[in-house]
This record gives C-alpha cells, sequence and structure tokens, in this order.
C-alpha cells in the first residue's frame, strides 16, 4: 500500500466530477446544528473554522483567525482570547466575512445545537453541562463579544484545550445572510424562541466561506451535490463537483466502488479482501484516527428495567444491577475476549493499539492495555468475583451492539463465544441494534455490555478524559463509574499550563482506566482512505472522524509513452 505522503506529479486537465459513496444520509445542513458525520461531511466542506488541525504533523493553523489567539488572565482568573480575523474572506454570495459575523456564529452554536453548546458551556463557565438549559446560555453568549475590530472570549477559568474546541466548534457565516433565512437575530429578546430547535432554516440552505458550495440534495435519490467556490480566499480544489451518494449496505457501496460508479467510499477493514486487488484502485492507511472503536462500555448499576437483572442473587436466569462493578468480574470479561480472532476476522490486521480510552494520536505515548486471551485466568477471576457467587448460581449477560457494523458486531460474538465457555451456568447473548436505539438504550442504563466507538468532539485528549472518565460528566454518572481519582485528574487537566502537564494527567488516567478495567479495550480500527488512481492526496480533515476533505483530492498524472 502507498503512503499517504507519496507524491504524483499532477495533471494541468480540467478533471471529472469526484463522487464519495457513503454510508448515511446527511440530517442537516446547518453548520450549527450539525452533530453527526454525515451532516458533517457538508458543512465541513461548505462552511470553516477559526483554527484548523493538522492531520499526520499534528498542531493546530489559524484558518480564518489570522493568528491562533493566546490567552491573557484578566481579573478574577478569568481567561480572555482575543481572535482576529482574516479581512480577505467572502463567502459564497461574494459579500465580506466580518468579526461581527464571527460573533454572531459562534454564540449561534451555543444557541442552536445540544452536543456543541455542552462543549462551549465548559469551557466558557467553567462547569460541566451535561444537558444545556436556558438558564445557561445567556451568561454564556456574554463572554462572547465584539472588542474594536476582534471577537473577544472570555473564560470564567482556564480551559487547557479552547484552541482546539475552535478547531471544531467555530463554523463561520454570515449574519445578515442567516437572518434573512428566518434564523435568530442574535439578540436577547428573541432567544427563547431559537433556543435548542429541532430544525432550523439552515436545514437544506448553505453560504459558506469554503472550498465548496450546496447545488443540490436530493433525499429521495440520496445524493448530495457541490460545486467549486470559485470565489474560494485558498487554493482551489481539483474537482469542479462533488457528489455526495448515501447507501447503508456495504456490499452496494463496495460494488459501486469496485465498478467505477463512485472515486472515493468509506470502506471497513472487512472489505479489503475483496477490494486490495481490485486494478486502478488504491488503498492508503490513514493513521491519524481520533477515535476508539470500537470500544466496550460497561454499565456499573443497570437500571432494573434492563432485560438482564433477574434478582439481586446470581441464579443462572440474571444478573444483580451492580454485577459489572466487581472489578474481578471485569477482569474476567477481559480475559475471555479472543483478540487474535478479532483482529484477523475483523479488522484484516492487527488494528490500532490505543492507550486505553485515549486514540493513539492524541498522546505522544502512555499505557496499552495487555491485550490477553486467557481462559484460565478469566475462569479465576470469575471464581472471584462476588465472593463465587457468580460461578456457584450461574449468570446471564447480554452484549449488545451495532446492527451493520461489522467490526462491532464480531467484537459482541467473539466476547459472547469466549464468557460462554468458561462455565456451564455462565452465558452471554448478542443483541444487535440499529446505532441510534443501542445509544439510547445505553444512556439509560439498561446495557450491561454495549459494542460501539468514541469520536473526539475536537482534537484534544481532555475530550475523552473528560466524556469517559469524569464521574460528574454525563455518560459516567448514568452508568455509574466511579473511578478514584479521576476527577482530580480531568479537573488538573484543565486547567493545565502546558501540554507536558495535561498529558501527564492523561496518561495516569489511562493506567487508572486500564488497571480498573472501566471500558472493554480491543485493538481499534484502521481506517483507509480508497479511491480510484486518477486521484491523489485525499485525506480526512484532520481531528474528525471518518469525514474527507473535498478538497484535498488532486488529480494524478499518468505518464504517457513518447
Amino acid at each position: 500500500m502507498k503512503a499517504l505522503d507519496d507524491e504524483v506529479g499532477l495533471a494541468t486537465s480540467d478533471c471529472p466530477k469526484l463522487t464519495i459513496g457513503v454510508f448515511d444520509d446527511p440530517v442537516t445542513c446547518d453548520p450549527h446544528a450539525a452533530y453527526d458525520s454525515s451532516s458533517r461531511h457538508v458543512v465541513l466542506n461548505v462552511y470553516e473554522p477559526l483554527v484548523r488541525y493538522r492531520p499526520r504533523q499534528g498542531g493546530l493553523l489559524p484558518w480564518l483567525a489570522a493568528k491562533l489567539p493566546t490567552a491573557r488572565t484578566i481579573t478574577g482568573g478569568e481567561v480572555e482570547y482575543r481572535v482576529a480575523i482574516r479581512a480577505d474572506i467572502c463567502d459564497h454570495s461574494g459579500h465580506v466575512i466580518t468579526p461581527t459575523d464571527v460573533v454572531y456564529s459562534l454564540r449561534r452554536t451555543i444557541v442552536t445545537a445540544q452536543g456543541p453548546s455542552a462543549l462551549w458551556l465548559e469551557a466558557l463557565l467553567g462547569r460541566r453541562v451535561a444537558a444545556p438549559v436556558g438558564s445557561d446560555i445567556a451568561p454564556a453568549l456574554d463572554r462572547i463579544q465584539l472588542r474594536g475590530s476582534t471577537v473577544a472570549v472570555t473564560l470564567a477559568e482556564p480551559f487547557a484545550p479552547f484552541i482546539a474546541l475552535l478547531a471544531n466548534w467555530s463554523l463561520v457565516l454570515r449574519r445578515d445572510w442567516a437572518v434573512a433565512q428566518g434564523e435568530w437575530d442574535g439578540t436577547p429578546e428573541s432567544l427563547e424562541d431559537y433556543l435548542f430547535p429541532e430544525q432550523t432554516a439552515l436545514r437544506a440552505r448553505t453560504n459558506g466561506t469554503g472550498p465548496f458550495r450546496l447545488e443540490s440534495w436530493n433525499r429521495q435519490k440520496r445524493v448530495v451535490r457541490f460545486g467549486r467556490n470559485e470565489r474560494y480566499w485558498g487554493q482551489l480544489p481539483a474537482a469542479k463537483q462533488v457528489e455526495l451518494v448515501s447507501e447503508d449496505d456495504r456490499i452496494e457501496r463496495e460494488t459501486a466502488f469496485t465498478r467505477g460508479y463512485s472515486d472515493v467510499a468509506i470502506c471497513q477493514p472487512e472489505s479489503l479482501r475483496r477490494i486490495r486487488d481490485v486494478p486502478n484502485l488504491l488503498l492508503e492507511e490513514d493513521p491519524d484516527e481520533w477515535h476508539v472503536n470500537p470500544l466496550g462500555f460497561l454499565t456499573y448499576k443497570l437500571n432494573k428495567q434492563c432485560e438482564a437483572v433477574g434478582s439481586a442473587r446470581f441464579d443462572g436466569q440474571g444478573m444483580r444491577p451492580d454485577t459489572l462493578s466487581d472489578r474481578d468480574f471485569r477482569l474476567a470479561l477481559a480475559f475471555c475476549f479472543d483478540h487474535g480472532s478479532f483482529c484477523e476476522e475483523a479488522l484484516c490486521g492487527p488494528g490500532i493499539e490505543h492507550y486505553g480510552p485515549f486514540p493513539r494520536p492524541s498522546l505522544a505515548d502512555g499505557p496499552v492495555p495487555e491485550f490477553c486471551f486467557d481462559l484460565d485466568r478469566a475462569r479465576f477471576h470469575l471464581a472471584r468475583a462476588w465472593n463465587g457467587d457468580v460461578t456457584r448460581g450461574g449468570v446471564r449477560l447480554v452484549a449488545y451492539t451495532h446492527a451493520g457494523n461489522y467490526a462491532r458486531m464480531r467484537a459482541a460474538q467473539i466476547h459472547a463465544a469466549g464468557f460462554s465457555s468458561l462455565f456451564p451456568d455462565c452465558r452471554m447473548t448478542v443483541r444487535a441494534l440499529p446505532l441510534g436505539r443501542l445509544v439510547s438504550l445505553l444512556y439509560a442504563a439498561r446495557c450491561p455490555i454495549a459494542w460501539i466507538g468514541w469520536d473526539a468532539d475536537y482534537p484534544d485528549p481532555y475530550t475523552f478524559a473528560s466524556q469517559l472518565l469524569a464521574e460528574d460528566s454525563l455518560l459516567p454518572a448514568k452508568l455509574g463509574l466511579r473511578l478514584p481519582g479521576a476527577n482530580r485528574l480531568v479537573s488538573e487537566a484543565r486547567h493545565a499550563e502546558s501540554a507536558v502537564q495535561a498529558h501527564r494527567c492523561y496518561r495516569e488516567l489511562a493506567a487508572l482506566a486500564i488497571h480498573h478495567q472501566t471500558h472493554l479495550f480491543v485493538p481499534g480500527k484502521v481506517s483507509y482512505l480508497n479511491y480510484r488512481d486518477r486521484w491523489q492526496g485525499g485525506r480526512c480533515l484532520g481531528g474528525v472522524a471518518n469525514v474527507f476533505d473535498f478538497a484535498s483530492f488532486r488529480i494524478r498524472h499518468h505518464a504517457v509513452a513518447p
């Protein structure tokens, strides 16, 4: 396979249309409401942030900002960031973007989308806000102000990953255009009418500064079409037109790709054996994985509505609500997972050994889980769990997984086979559900084990530390996870004055998570960029899982014999 940095001469002729096969339809084209990866395929190629993460090399680059903002401490320990805006940026209609538009865009992100709103509120208010409510919003908006020709963002206290937050959640649009479409006018008086809407007026209308503009969205045919922004302030992309074609069925998506109906396709690792030898196709490994996938989530205190909860005693028909709070039980679950079979069958290779719950690109180094398949050790720990009650009485577990996601399905199946072989009365069954239903049950504490994954909200390890390990965060609180020392380390990382200090906290957190077996850690999926050989240079956007950078695709020059 070629490395991503291989260089090939560029052709000078105009390129054909770039067609990309993806698995889900976009939900919205609104830059401040899009939270799913399919929608972000659209908005991150049409709109642009103040700063960007640089894939592979790491670090952040100014984008619509003239330079990277720096922090200064002001009265009462508050921290202020001043953001200067480039003066030469126009939206797709030719109007110049001003600092006023940036203030409006940052505020509207907080007002419109609950997911990004919670991320911003933590940074601005200095406290985690699991479920934003109206009373949180007005104080936060006051912390984003116009100061002369710059945008001033004032944080209640130091927040080390703030610039990384900007990289994913500072998409800019022009205020006057948004208001003309029927959107919030930016005033406190009208705020209540626009807070966390189910849909916005910008669901299918766009006007960004990015290299592509939305031309059409055919929901019936599941095709989104983009045209090149000829006014683009940066280097013009090679592709003049891009089509995003959605297809749920993995085989159908692969077939369209191998037969030449699409130029690029999202293919899972299990597809490699079928497509790696197809002529004129390139497979390039993408090591910049800002997600841990798959990851086994464990519920420490189950909702009594969970079907696996039978009684307060182990009786072979069910389990206690707090069964997984026993560390020996969790270690037994870890040792009965056949990592070798999983890598061979689901990953087509060794996979990525992440640092526990932290994806490998997020840390320079760190501890790695043991990844040991040892049924004797699993039996040893299961016999110790709950003073031997499990092995004396038996237990029935249910592992929930993501229907249609092969790696997650195989993870659950392989795990169930291993656990069910430990003792005659200990069994694990698998239930596959659509992702939305699976996530709902997980947050309702009704899944003893749930095989899903976790993407970075922004390119900084803090998002994994706070969302997965801090006991006052939403999901750990729902699952009953109480990791000793986690809250202190997460707080220290949030207030760290240097990256070295922050990364010390993250390494300690990774070691704690591995020691206590907070999750089921397995080798992660390696993503591959698959495209036809008339293209080169394709990338995913840095720090965003599985979202293509349309502008990165260039024409590959094919040598012609004299």
